[in-house]
């Protein structure tokens, strides 16, 4: 199950280094799997704090601001592999992770 998530994963991050950041070079896959991990240590350990710490921002705004805590630790997991992108890019890059990860999590696991 944990494989089937993480290759998910990689394969979330290729989609969004080829068609949202246009990312190109030998070591693509290498690069999406170190960024698959990273994106895992962040989620685990880094990403409980922040949320913990921004909640009275994300209760002000109903939820929303957790969308700007995610599309940052997503920018942070791209500036840690050396991706140079901007914020937004990230966010947008976030945005295409999220929905290409839950379909595929969804074709994979659920049917």
């Amino acid at each position: 199950m944990f494989l089937i998530r993480f290759l998910i994963n990689v394969l979330a991050l290729l989609v969004v280094f080829f068609l949202v950041w246009h990312v190109q070079g030998d070591n693509i896959l290498v690069t999406a799997v170190i960024m698959a991990v990273v994106l895992s240590v962040i989620n685990v350990f880094i990403r409980p704090i922040v949320l913990l710490l921004t909640l009275p921002a994300t209760l002000l705004t109903f939820g929303l601001f957790a969308i700007l805590v995610n599309a940052a630790l997503f920018y942070l997991a791209a500036r840690v592999v050396h991706i140079d992108v901007d914020f937004w890019r990230a966010a947008l890059g976030w945005l295409a992770y999220a929905i290409v990860s839950a379909g595929l999590n969804h074709l994979a696991l659920y049917e």
